[in-house]
Parts: structure tokens; C-alpha cells; sequence
């Protein structure tokens, strides 16, 4: 830097650099407030830098009132190219924060103004390709990172070079090409190295972590994510606390010590919910739910992933972010099979209802399909008939699997399983309504259901839809008090209490016996 404040630029910049992210603030700030000592150029640069520090401590609002104050500075001076770097500094902040059409215009603007700026624009086009990433579009990405990695090498910028052999890094993980992804890495953090560019060494790190969890070598995964750990510690950087915690955890439990990943991620969820990312939080519940899959500790495992789908549910229908759209979808598909596996367990001691709540499951979907439900109403009806008789396990087996007729005081016993299925899961906040299901799938259309004597509208769909797949399992299975009757002999007996019905569910129950017959068969 040739201008009058460069030499203290240059200082506050390596001390940045080193991790002194406060005496960093403090030299960048007497810059930018020095207004008589320098122009508006050199107090813009100042002041974008103090908002690249606030946004890596997540004070994103600071953050953005910094870049802005930088830009007006700059164009009120007539200084384009130092207006178009705060716009691309405060686009990072919206990366960050996931809002990626502010992101875009600001972007957008920036690459307007940088004029013929070549370390400029592959900068801005770093943060396009950032954005593609994380949209999904791999090859837009790798286009805007080659591109700027080829300026960076033009111009000889190291800094510049390490930031896109980390961006391809990412990107080829994101892509599971680990071999390519681990030696983008390894190229990035040899220059971060000779940079003593700490901070970005322990992102580099980080992201290396996942890299070799992907190739299972395990001993250097737990050794990055440790050393990131150690830096992010160092620099008071929360957030990269939570992230480094997370992949110890991933480490631990693929490694088979669900001890200390359990430990690990918990710490990530404390450190994450210190700084509310909402980001972090639900991965760190994904990855802790996996854990707990792992272990069949199935009601933690649910109790993780519904907090981990309400979050990146919001992500997603706050922005459009196609990873986290995925992550979504992966994570229903994990739900489904959780909730299979814990109706199957708590079923497993009965000889004959084990497997009941899964054929009732499969009934039930048919018939919701035939009544052209949405696929939020079919997931719904899944997971409720998946849980429906889940407080059974709070009946005794002498009740239970009694050969013969139930006295009163013992099916009045029976009649409480609805409500004993609702404290079971009182913990849990689901993603879809299956608690009216739970607790609503014994009433009947005329009022003689159970645990509330509902009628008529009173209940809901979902409920009446499982209630006829459940009475059709029951009569179609063996039971300890009776034989199994045919389906055919079965539909012909429901004929009679249709009434207990809504005429449409039953019609599509009907409509749907061939399927349904193909699955008792099966079964």
C-alpha cells in the first residue's frame, strides 16, 4: 500500500491475520475515524474491515452497518472500486445469513463498479460461486471459482489462491469427490501457512476434517478438527467451536465411541445455541439423531430429528438453499424409518401383534392415497399409524394377550392406551399432526369410540383413515382371542359397521382392497 494510512493497514491486517481480532478492531478504527489524517478511501477500507471482523463474530448487524457506512463513504468520494469492496463485504454478511437474494444484488452492484479491478472481481466472483454452491449448481461453481483462481494466479494474490483452493475444496466435497477435495485442501492450507493466516487455517482445517471422515481415515479427521478446535478456542471464535465440536463428534461415532461423540456434539449444540445459528443447531441435532439411531435409542433419536426438521424447515422456506432442501428430505426418510423401527421395538415382545403398526401403516397410506391426500396428509397418516398403539406397552401382557373375553375393568385398561401413547410422546414436537391420530384412531363416526366419544366431524381424517386400517389388520391377523379371517371375509364383516366411518374413508378403503389384500398376503 502506497497511501498515507497503508502501513497501519497493513499492521491491523496482520494482526488479523495472526488472530488478534481485537487489536485488529482497534488499529482498523483509528483509521476510520482519523478524518482529518486520511481520505475517504483508506477510512472506507478500514471500516469494510472491522465489518469482515464483526461478521466472522456473527454481530451481523454491526457488520452490515459498517459495510454500509464504507460504501456511502466511498461513492460520495467518487471511489467506485472501494464501494463495490463494501458491497461484496456486506453480500458475505447475507451469505452468512443465508439470505442469498440480498446476497446476489449486492454481488450484482459490486461487479458493477469494479470497473477493470481484476483482484476485485474474482473476489466478487468467489461469492457468486459461494452462492451456487450452496444453491446446488456444482458447475456454475466450479466455473466462478476456476475463474477466479485464475486471476488470483495472474496477479500473483496468495491470499486470493487460498480462498479459491478452498472454495473448490468444499465444492468437491459437497460432490463426495474426497481425493480431489482433500488436495485442494492440503494446497489451500500450505499457503495459509506461509500467509500465518490463522483464522483461515482453522477453517481450512475444519473442512479437511469432513474430508477424511469421507476417505475413514479417521486419526487425521480427529487430528484437524482438533487443531481447528485449539484455534477457534484461541481466537474466542464460538461458532467455529461448535463446527470443530460437531466433526469430533462425527469422528467419535464413526470411529464406535458413542460416549465421547455424544459428549462432542452436545458441546457444539451449546456453543451453537450461544450464538443462535440455526444452522448449526440442526445439524448438530441431525448428527446427534444419527448417533442415536446407531445406539436404537429411538425416542432420542425422534426427539432430535424433529428438532432438527423444524430448523431446516425454516432455512428452507426462508431462502432458497437446495442443500437444505435436501438435508430436509434426507432427514424425512430418516424419521420414517426411525419411527418403523421404534413402532417394530415396542411390538417385538408380542408374537402377535409384532408388526402390526407397520401393515396398519402400509393400509392406511393406500387408502389416504386413494382419497387424493397431499403428501404432507400421506406422511402424516404414516407416522401416526406407525405410532397409533404405542402406549400398549404400558398394558400388562396378562391384559394384553389374554385367549379370552376381556372383563370390563380389564378393557377399560385397554381403553387408556390412546391417552398413554400422548404422554409417551409428550416431549416430542413432530413435524407433521399425529398426535390427534394417536389419541383419536378408536372414535367412531356414531359417538361409541373411545378414549372421548367423538362424533361426526369431530374427527379428524387422519384419525378416521388409520381407525379402518386398524380395524381391517386386526381382523385380517392372528391374534391370542382369535383367528384371522380372510380379507375378503374381513370386508364383508366392516360392511356391517360401516357406520363407524366417514362415507369417503370407507369407500376408498374399499376401493383399495385389492392392494390391501396383496399386503396381508405378504404378511
Amino acid at each position: 500500500m502506497t497511501s498515507a494510512a497503508g502501513p497501519l493497514l497493513s499492521a491491523a491486517l496482520d494482526l488479523e491475520r495472526s488472530g488478534d481480532t481485537t487489536g485488529a478492531l482497534e488499529a482498523y478504527t483509528a483509521v476510520a475515524t482519523a478524518v482529518p489524517s486520511y481520505d475517504a478511501r483508506e477510512r472506507a477500507t478500514a471500516l469494510r474491515r472491522c465489518a469482515s471482523i464483526h461478521r466472522r463474530r456473527q454481530e451481523f448487524d454491526r457488520a452490515i452497518m459498517m459495510c454500509q457506512t464504507a460504501y456511502e463513504m466511498a461513492i460520495a468520494a467518487g471511489e467506485h472500486a472501494t464501494a463495490a469492496e463494501a458491497l461484496n463485504g456486506r453480500a458475505l454478511v447475507h451469505i452468512d445469513q443465508a439470505q442469498w437474494a440480498n446476497a446476489t444484488a449486492q454481488l450484482t452492484r459490486a461487479f458493477e463498479l469494479a470497473g477493470s479491478e481484476a483482484l476485485l472481481i474474482a473476489r466478487i466472483e468467489q461469492n457468486f460461486g459461494i452462492i451456487a454452491n450452496i444453491q446446488g449448481d456444482f458447475p456454475a461453481a466450479r466455473k466462478r471459482y476456476l475463474r477466479s483462481l485464475m486471476r488470483f494466479r495472474q496477479a500473483r494474490d496468495e491470499q486470493g489462491c487460498a480462498v479459491a483452493y478452498h472454495n473448490l475444496g468444499m465444492l468437491s466435497a459437497d460432490q463426495r469427490e474426497w481425493r480431489k477435495a482433500d488436495e485442494y485442501f492440503a494446497a489451500s492450507l500450505k499457503i495459509a501457512e506461509r500467509l500465518g493466516d490463522i483464522p483461515f487455517q482453522a477453517s481450512v482445517l475444519l473442512n479437511r476434517s469432513e474430508v477424511q471422515v469421507g476417505l475413514a481415515d479417521y486419526d487425521r479427521a480427529f487430528t484437524d478438527a482438533e487443531q481447528a478446535l485449539e484455534i477457534f478456542t484461541r481466537l474466542g471464535n464460538v461458532s467455529g467451536k461448535a463446527d470443530a465440536y460437531r466433526s469430533l463428534g462425527i469422528v467419535y461415532r464413526e470411529m464406535g465411541i458413542p460416549d465421547l461423540a455424544e459428549q462432542r456434539f452436545r458441546a457444539a449444540l451449546a456453543n451453537a445455541t450461544a450464538v443462535g445459528a440455526p444452522l448449526q443447531i440442526a445439524e448438530a441435532n441431525r448428527d446427534m439423531a444419527l448417533l442415536y439411531i446407531k445406539q436404537e435409542r429411538n425416542h432420542d433419536a425422534m426427539t432430535r430429528l424433529t428438532a432438527a426438521h423444524r430448523l431446516f424447515s425454516q432455512l428452507g422456506a426462508n431462502a432458497d438453499h437446495r442443500r437444505v432442501v435436501a438435508d430436509v428430505e434426507d432427514l424425512e426418510a430418516t424419521f420414517l424409518d426411525v419411527v418403523a423401527r421404534y413402532g417394530r421395538s415396542l411390538e417385538s415382545a408380542d408374537t402377535y401383534t409384532y408388526g402390526h403398526s407397520e401393515r396398519v401403516a402400509a393400509y392406511a397410506v393406500a387408502i389416504a392415497e386413494a382419497l387424493a391426500l397431499d403428501p404432507v396428509d400421506v406422511t402424516t397418516v404414516r407416522v401416526g399409524a406407525s405410532l397409533h398403539d404405542i402406549g400398549k406397552v404400558r398394558i400388562p401382557p396378562t391384559i394384553l394377550n389374554k385367549p379370552g373375553k376381556l372383563t370390563p375393568e380389564e378393557f377399560d385398561i385397554i381403553k387408556k392406551h390412546p391417552e398413554w401413547g400422548l404422554e409417551i410422546l409428550e416431549d416430542l414436537e413432530f413435524p407433521w399432526l399425529i398426535k390427534p391420530i394417536i389419541r383419536w384412531h378408536h372414535e367412531k363416526l356414531d359417538g361409541t369410540g373411545y378414549p372421548d366419544g367423538l362424533a361426526g366431524d369431530e374427527i379428524p381424517l387422519h384419525a378416521q383413515i388409520v381407525c379402518v386400517a386398524d380395524v381391517f389388520d386386526a381382523m385380517t391377523s392372528a391374534r391370542s382371542y382369535q383367528d384371522p379371517v380372510p380379507p375378503g371375509e374381513a370386508v364383508a364383516k366392516m360392511r356391517k359397521l360401516a357406520h363407524w366411518w366417514r362415507p369417503d374413508v370407507f369407500a376408498a378403503f374399499v376401493g383399495s382392497i385389492e392392494y390391501l389384500t396383496v399386503i396381508a398376503d405378504a404378511a
